[in-house]
C-alpha cells in the first residue's frame, strides 16, 4: 500500500499527487476543506466548505417567566442571541418527567431550558443545547372553603352543613374544637349529646399544584329539648306532664 501525506496551506497550489510527497491546496472560502484522492489516477481534488462556529450557552440571553406561582397558565422563557445573530431559536423544556418538549410548562416543578437553532451568519445550528438556565413553578395558595348551614343555633341534637370552595383536588379535612356539646361528625351532620357549643373547622387539603387552604370556622350551639317527665305519686298513680 502506498501512503500519501497532504499539507494544506493558505496560499498554496493544488495538483497531481505522487507517492511520498506533500501537496498544498489553494483555499477559496475557509479553512475547512474536503480532500478526495483518486487512487487510479493519483488525482487529488478538494472541496472548500464554509466554516461555522458552534454556539455555547454564553451565546444566548435568557429571560425567565415573570410569574412563577402556579395559576393554570403555561410559563414560557424567552431566549435570544447575545451578540452575533444566528438562526431561528426554538425553546424546549426538560424536567424530571419530560425531555426536550416544546410544550410550555404550567404545573409545579423545576424546568431546564434547552434550545434548538438553525445555522445562519456563520453560527452553526444546534439541537437540544442546555443553556444553563432553569426556573421553578411554585405551589399556589387556594381560597378558604365556605361552611354553610340553615342555622347554627339548634334546638335539638343534630345540625347539617355544607362545604364548598378551594381549587385543589384534595379532600376536605374536618376538626371539632371546643366541643362542649360532646358532638361527633358523620359526613356533613353534627350530632350532639348535650347542650353546648362546638366549633367546626374545615380546610381543603393541597395537591401537586396547591398548598393546603386556610381553615374555615363556624360555631354551632346546641340546646337539648326538654323531654316528657313522669312523676310517681305515693299512691303509685302516675301523672304525665
Amino acid at each position: 500500500d502506498q501512503q500519501y501525506a497532504f499539507m494544506v496551506v493558505k496560499n498554496g497550489n493544488w495538483g497531481t499527487a505522487y507517492p511520498g510527497s506533500n501537496y498544498t491546496f489553494k483555499l477559496t472560502e475557509a479553512s475547512n476543506v474536503t480532500i478526495t484522492f483518486n487512487s487510479s489516477t493519483n488525482a487529488v481534488s478538494h472541496t472548500p466548505t464554509k466554516a461555522c462556529n458552534t454556539p455555547t450557552a454564553g451565546n444566548f440571553t435568557y429571560t425567565g417567566p415573570a410569574n412563577l406561582v402556579y395559576n393554570g397558565q403555561a410559563k414560557s422563557a424567552t431566549v435570544s442571541w447575545n451578540g452575533t445573530q444566528g438562526g431561528d431559536i426554538t425553546v424546549k423544556y426538560s424536567s424530571s418527567s419530560t425531555k426536550y418538549t416544546l410544550a410550555e410548562p404550567k404545573d409545579v416543578g423545576t424546568y431546564y431550558v434547552y434550545v434548538t437553532t438553525t445555522e445562519a451568519n456563520g453560527i452553526c445550528g444546534v439541537t437540544d443545547l442546555y443553556i444553563g438556565k432553569s426556573f421553578t413553578i411554585t405551589k399556589a395558595n387556594q381560597t378558604t372553603p365556605t361552611i354553610t348551614a340553615n342555622s347554627t343555633n339548634i334546638c335539638g341534637k343534630e345540625a347539617t352543613f355544607a362545604v364548598s370552595g378551594g381549587e385543589s383536588t384534595g379532600n376536605y379535612s374536618y376538626t371539632l374544637d371546643k366541643n362542649d356539646a360532646n358532638a361527633t361528625r358523620e359526613g356533613t351532620t353534627l350530632k350532639a349529646t348535650q347542650s353546648g357549643s362546638v366549633t367546626l373547622k374545615v380546610k381543603k387539603l393541597g395537591d401537586t399544584n396547591y398548598n393546603d387552604s386556610e381553615e374555615a370556622v363556624k360555631v354551632f350551639n346546641f340546646t337539648m329539648p326538654i323531654e316528657n317527665v313522669t312523676l310517681t305519686k305515693v299512691n303509685d298513680s302516675k301523672t304525665t306532664y
